[in-house]
């Protein structure tokens, strides 16, 4: 029964796992076609912590893209988390 269960789940598995370029690309769409500086910044957040994981330069620039978008906009807050963003990238640098 238990073995029976594990490759009923072993065969699942491909369903339920997601690929991380899909999300990447549908992200980069996005960010052509946006209209406003909050969609973008947005965006390229998601981006930027997309690409933490697996492309350390990737996700400083789309970091940099989104804090340069929130000093424009004079959002405080937003240049924060950005700089934040900053902060955890160059200490995985270190590591």
């Amino acid at each position: 029964m238990m073995k029976r269960t594990l490759q009923i789940l072993l065969l699942l598995m491909p369903l339920f796992c997601c690929s991380q370029q899909k999300t990447i690309d549908s992200l980069k769409r996005l960010l052509s076609t946006a209209t406003t500086d909050s969609a973008r910044y947005q965006i390229t957040g998601n981006m930027a912590s997309n690409y933490s994981a697996t492309h350390y330069d990737s996700g400083l620039y789309y970091t940099n893209k989104a804090l340069l978008l929130a000093r424009k906009n004079g959002k405080k807050i937003n240049e924060a988390s950005a700089l934040a963003q900053t902060g955890f990238l160059l200490g995985l640098r270190i590591f």
